[in-house]
């Protein structure tokens, strides 16, 4: 390779890293929560036997019967000497035998098949199919916006949308195969969050409107190459036939299956909001974040995402009692050493008897904890208190001083006025800034009245009449007047 080629080369690459981060931009990347975050329960694995649902793959410790048809595959994958993909967990094949009924032949044929359309759809990587499907993802037939509690993206999916009659299946295949790919690799992190929320708006089409062949041969796809990654559906306005063959299919459901489809009569999907908080949903769907207008990339509005995030920024705030700190970090550190020590084992929903114990050990570190914060909250009233108070005598202070040296200034004008009239004679501009003096020192000394003993002004203006020498002390004050000079002492 000579120079120019090299460079050449380096500038593809440039543009390349440049549109990838275009594609990929640093917000749909999961929060700093969810690396903290450890799925418990439920959220790694819901139901028994052979009606087990599994939410989270990797490196997960798997139960009898997942072992041993996990291990079946394996063999039959290395007889036929086929190649897993580098960056997949070993676990990752255990999604083929979901869906199966546990059959290890059905699996391996829908393992060969998924690869085959993976080298079929991505053959240079799912972000070189970007350009064919650009246009359909601004037009909001799907999109992401927030996440729930356990930091699983919301995928909306809006059949209004979809404009079958224009654009052809299979672009859209494309399109969603795209579209699937990108949120897996991008938005959910393995071994934290596995699985997606999807809310389903029909937009009340009725049967006749909905494509249903397009919708059906879509689903297919993405059942058959996303396994396993729908966490709960929401679908919202649905047409009221739908709504009858729904409740006529339910009760033969299992529990699983009805716990994570949800049909409701509503345009808003309130259970959703058991799980999420409203900050990270649309306000025409029952939220408080704004409508999105903007399809892609991505849109994530700002936290706190789940009560995990609200426990991580309790623990970081500065608390003002250094006690009360060293408190709250004992109480934390003695709960971890609890909770270490309890034997608790999760096992595919059964849970140890222990686990009473840590339940009551939390709602005591709870209740404890909600008097450390009331504690607290009674010290920063207090220090409050004293600041606001602090503040207030810096003010009066500052403000005497000012009316201080306003006054010192007015006398001594007024003073070198009269020392200039006794060099004219002119007695009588000398007597007015006498009297004006007066007034003053009159004025000031009644503007102290809450530090002195005050007698009637006629009272002290008589004695200044009266006065043989023309000298007035002021008691207590902090000036003195003569009919000849006023200072300010």
């Amino acid at each position: 390779m000579n120079f120019l080629q090299y460079k050449i080369r380096n500038k593809q690459i440039s543009e390349m890293n440049g549109q990838i981060e275009t594609l990929i931009p640093q917000s749909v990347n999961p929060p700093p929560g969810a690396y903290l975050y450890k799925p418990e329960g439920d959220m790694i694995a819901s139901g028994k036997g052979k009606h087990i649902q599994r939410h989270i793959f990797k490196n997960q410790i798997l139960t009898e019967l997942e072992a041993k048809k996990l291990a079946r595959l394996e063999e039959e994958v290395k007889k036929l000497k086929i190649q897993i993909p580098e960056n997949w967990d070993k676990n990752e094949l255990l999604r083929f035998c979901f869906g199966t009924g546990w059959k290890t032949r059905k699996a391996l044929k829908e393992f060969q098949n998924h690869l085959k359309w993976r080298r079929e759809t991505f053959p240079r990587g799912y972000l070189s199919v970007y350009p064919e499907v650009a246009e359909l993802l601004t037009l909001g037939a799907f999109y992401v916006h927030g996440r729930d509690h356990f930091y699983r993206p919301i995928l909306i999916m809006n059949c209004t949308k979809f404009q079958f009659k224009k654009i052809p299946d299979e672009t859209y295949i494309r399109f969603l195969c795209f579209f699937f790919e990108y949120v897996t690799q991008n938005i959910l992190l393995p071994g934290h969050v596995e699985t997606w929320v999807n809310i389903a708006d029909m937009g009340h089409w009725g049967m006749t409107q909905l494509p249903i062949s397009s919708l059906r041969k879509l689903s297919k796809i993405i059942q058959a190459n996303f396994k396993c990654r729908l966490g709960i559906n929401y679908v919202i306005n649905p047409p009221s036939t739908a709504v009858i063959m729904w409740n006529f299919v339910k009760p033969f459901l299992d529990e699983v299956t009805l716990h994570k489809m949800n049909v409701l009569k509503d345009s808003i999907p309130r259970p959703l909001f058991n799980h999420c908080n409203l900050s990270q949903v649309e306000r025409k769907y029952g939220g408080t974040a704004p409508n999105v207008t903007s399809f892609w990339p991505p849109t994530f509005p700002p936290g706190p995402i789940s009560p995990y995030d609200e426990t991580l920024k309790e623990d970081t705030y500065d608390e003002p009692d250094i006690n009360i700190k060293k408190k709250r970090k004992d109480k934390k550190r003695a709960q971890t050493e609890i909770i270490d020590k309890e034997d608790v084992i999760v096992d595919m929903g059964e849970i140890s008897m222990n686990n009473d114990i840590k339940v009551e050990t939390l709602l005591e570190t709870a209740r404890e904890d909600e008097e450390l914060l009331v504690e607290e909250k009674i010290i920063e009233v207090e220090e409050d208190q004293v600041t606001k108070k602090e503040k207030e005598k810096e003010t009066k202070d500052e403000k005497e001083i000012k009316r201080r040296r306003r006054i010192s200034k007015t006398y001594k004008v007024i003073n070198n006025d009269i020392e200039i009239d006794e060099e004219i004679g002119n007695e009588e501009k000398i007597r007015n800034k006498k009297d004006n003096l007066s007034k003053l020192v009159f004025e000031e000394y009644y503007e102290n009245h809450d530090k002195h003993s005050i007698e009637p002004f006629s009272v002290v203006e008589t004695r200044v009449a009266e006065s043989n020498c023309g000298f007035l002390s002021v008691p207590d004050c902090s000036y003195s007047i003569s009919m000849n000079r006023c200072s300010l002492l």
